[in-house]
């Protein structure tokens, strides 16, 4: 199996396992995004995304925010889900700009 096709059935299995923690199984031996390795949902209470930046600015976006849907939280680097704005703003998060 190549490469490829490794990447396309991890992608898969990520869609067919569906709502809750998504973790790809076994060893593809190929490089895999860390993105994709682990993705976390948030609950229906919990929306707000609470993403740290490549230069390490902990930025939360709501769901009418540009950026929400492309935002990928990434439990295993920090980033978490939060409830409200101000537990966001508590826990030293700011508001993204857009």
């Amino acid at each position: 199996m190549n490469t490829n096709t490794k990447w396309i059935i991890a992608v898969i299995a990520a869609v067919v396992i569906g709502g809750g923690t998504v973790a790809l199984l076994g060893n593809t031996g190929s490089q895999v995004s860390p993105a994709i390795q682990k993705v976390e949902e948030g609950t229906e209470d919990c929306v707000i995304k609470g993403n740290i930046s490549s230069s390490g600015e902990k930025i939360y976006h709501v769901p009418s925010q540009r950026y929400y849907n492309q935002t990928v939280i990434t439990t295993s680097k920090g980033e978490r889900w939060f409830c409200n704005e101000e537990e966001a703003k508590k826990a030293g998060w700011r508001k993204s700009k857009v």
